[in-house]
């Protein structure tokens, strides 16, 4: 026997010897194969304690932050609402709420059927009405097609909005005297508008509180001007986290409490005496104490600013022209967790792989034109809503290092979100002057408000313009 001609070693171990061998050939080649099985199964092993250690981590990660909530939790707000109601009084204050209507005077009635129009001279409460409600939706995002539950609907004229948007509305009201003219103002909404889409509308007489419905039926709860009526919090809140799909938005807007204004509270008190319905309004901390302790994320207190200013004054704080002003005011977005990490999520792993499937550059109008394959090579589910703030994800153009000296062309919004392992197949559009050809320049993606992708292990994609 005189050599090994060919040693196969396979990854299951077996070795395959083809021509004559020696003793000593034989022996070697067994202990290769032994080798090369060895280092294979080690490399497996590897791979899975890593697979094991990301599920130790994200595990310990997520005990963590539920330490932080139960923390949070267990911090009592000094003050929580105008009066403290005790749950035996429900039954009474829902029956006022039943009887509302029948209690109003013919002028104040008929305002129902024309609200949020009035008849003061500047209209200011037509353009409060709107510009409230307009700005919440606009921050909630809702598209066309969701499924929105309705908080405390009243005569209709949100819910007659809500339906000519295109939404699939869910709107429940305890006074059966108001759902009938909502039924009527709905109607009369779509003839008018000649709004013949497929959006559906129920009327549900009932309080949040008594209300059932399928867990994480709706895209969107909204509470306007409304959560003040509501007796039991704890269970409306609870009530709504369920409700919500992951991922969906809560949305409310009202005043908030405020224990040393006492104007504020005369008011109150006269509207209760007059007509026995509960108004309780929640102050800012008591507000968001309850959304951390039912489990919502991404809590956004917002302040309001309606209408046009001059230029001058652009570069000002909100704060300073506000009409609404956050600490004042419950005007708060928040959302469920969508059951995966996203970019909100700024200590989850984010990265990605950027890949440049062609180029164009037009020197006629000095535009470049990129088509671009990125993969979610992360944990986390890239963002796209803008309306975040923080936390969606843009495509940067740049020269430069950033940090120091960097240039941007601009950015661009993604076009949806992308799951993990997922691809997105865009065309960006840049501007560059020809001055600027030369240049090096870098394509690199940012989580908006945390950090830019290169800095948390993304290799930054070079491209050259010629």
């Amino acid at each position: 026997m005189d050599r090994a001609e060919k040693i196969d070693c396979r990854s299951n171990g077996e070795v395959i010897f083809t021509g004559a061998t020696t003793k000593f050939q034989l022996k070697k080649g067994l202990t290769l194969a032994r080798k090369v099985h060895c280092t294979r199964r080690c490399a497996k092993k590897y791979f899975e304690v890593i697979s094991q250690l990301k599920k130790m981590i994200n595990t310990i990660r997520n005990k963590i932050r539920s330490i932080i909530n139960r923390d949070v939790n267990s911090f009592s707000p000094t003050h929580r609402r105008f009066i403290n109601v005790n749950r035996e009084d429900y039954v009474l204050y829902i029956d006022a709420a039943k009887k509302y209507v029948n209690n109003l005077d013919n002028e104040l009635k008929d305002y129902l059927f024309m609200k949020p129009y009035d008849n003061s001279n500047k209209n200011d409460k037509y353009f409060e009405l709107m510009f409230n409600i307009l700005s919440l939706l606009a921050r909630m995002n809702v598209k066309r097609g969701n499924r929105v539950l309705e908080v405390g609907c009243g005569p209709g004229w949100i819910t007659e909005m809500l339906v000519c948007l295109g939404y699939n509305v869910d709107a429940i009201e305890p006074n059966e005297e108001f759902i009938e003219i909502a039924k009527k103002r709905v109607l009369s909404a779509r003839a008018h508008h000649h709004n013949n889409d497929n959006a559906k509308i129920r009327f549900i007489c009932s309080t949040i509180e008594e209300f059932s419905s399928n867990a994480e039926s709706y895209d969107a709860i909204i509470f306007f001007d409304v959560l003040h009526h509501v007796v039991d919090e704890e269970k409306a809140f609870e009530k709504c986290f369920t409700l919500l799909a992951k991922g969906g938005s809560i949305g409310i807007h009202e005043g908030a409490w405020q224990a040393d204004n006492k104007k504020l509270k005369e008011e109150l008190s006269n509207e209760m005496k007059k007509y026995h319905t509960l108004e309780n309004p929640f102050s800012a901390e008591y507000m968001d104490y309850l959304f951390k302790k039912y489990g919502f994320v991404n809590i956004q207190r917002c302040s309001q600013i309606n209408g046009l200013f001059p230029k001058e004054i652009e570069n000002s704080p909100i704060k300073q022209y506000a009409q609404l002003k956050s600490d004042s005011n419950n005007i708060i977005i928040a959302r469920k967790p969508a059951g995966v990490p996203t970019t909100l999520d700024s200590d989850a792993i984010t990265k990605a792989e950027i890949k440049i499937i062609s180029q164009m550059y037009y020197p006629e109008n000095q535009s470049i034109v990129f088509t671009v394959d990125l993969h979610n090579t992360g944990e986390t589910v890239w963002l796209s809503d803008q309306s975040l703030l923080r936390g969606f994800v843009t495509i940067s153009l740049f020269c430069g290092e950033l940090g120091k000296d960097a240039r941007e062309a601009g950015r661009i919004l993604l076009s949806n979100d992308v799951l993990p392992d997922k691809h997105i197949v865009m065309d960006l559009k840049y501007y560059i002057s020809k001055c600027d050809l030369d240049k090096q320049w870098k394509i690199d993606l940012i989580n908006e408000g945390y950090f830019w992708f290169s800095k948390k292990g993304t290799m930054l994609k070079e491209v050259s313009i010629k």
